[in-house]
């Protein structure tokens, strides 16, 4: 097995070898020395102990760019949606999903769960901002259907409209 990769083994130990190395041939050499490197017979070696003295200096921020400062909505929306499955029998959420009014319970209750989730002060106030708990929570788990037929009819009520045919 070694006399089979000795010429890998003889190239690799020079110079040459390292210059404008990829990834791939890295790989290679990797898969090829895999069975050969089980040889190598285990020595105790003693151990070595050191002691580095930190310089590393004062800590300063940088700029990545690419990614975005504060919460990203999107992802936190993915995560709500998920953490929200189990919740989906929680008064509050077959409030919002029927379309009833929400007590001020019911808000602290939506907000507890969103804690749980990992949502911090500041989320909170970026969905307080962009219409509320309540709204964010509708979003994410939807409009029940008759609670949708029910608030369509009203709407066409309160604008005069004449009822037409339409099946959801």
């Amino acid at each position: 097995m070694v006399a089979a990769e000795m010429a890998l083994i003889l190239e690799i130990q020079t110079d040459e070898f390292w210059q404008d190395i990829t990834l791939p041939m890295l790989e290679t050499v990797r898969r090829r020395l895999r069975a050969p490197v089980k040889l190598i017979e285990y020595k105790k070696r003693p151990l070595v102990y050191s002691d580095f003295e930190d310089r590393t200096g004062a800590a300063a921020d940088i700029i990545v760019p690419g990614i975005a400062v504060g919460t990203d909505m999107n992802a936190f929306r993915r995560k709500a949606r998920q953490f929200l499955k189990p919740y989906e029998s929680h008064i509050a959420v077959i409030k919002v999903r029927r379309n009833e009014p929400l007590m001020p319970t019911d808000l602290t209750e939506l907000e507890r769960i969103f804690v749980e989730a990992g949502a911090d002060d500041a989320t909170l106030a970026t969905i307080q901002a962009d219409g509320g708990l309540s709204r964010f929570v509708r979003s994410l788990v939807g409009l029940d259907r008759e609670a949708a037929k029910h608030a369509f009819s009203d709407f066409l009520c309160s604008a005069n409209l004449p009822p037409t045919r339409t099946s959801f």
